[in-house]
């Protein structure tokens, strides 16, 4: 059984500074390209592709 998703304020547990932005979106199980960072979210089947915002 999943966990639900639960909203959380955007300043609560932060302990890193870093600024990302999406780069790309893709399927669950694909891979990012130009060194992303990938963050999957298996209940939406979705993969989203970070890198610096700067």
């Amino acid at each position: 059984m999943s966990t639900p998703a639960t909203k959380v304020a955007c300043t609560e547990g932060a302990t890193n500074t870093s600024i990302v932005k999406i780069v790309s979106v893709g399927k669950a199980g694909e891979k990012c390209a130009n060194g992303s960072q990938p963050l999957e979210n298996v209940t939406r089947k979705t993969l989203l592709c970070l890198g610096p915002a700067a």
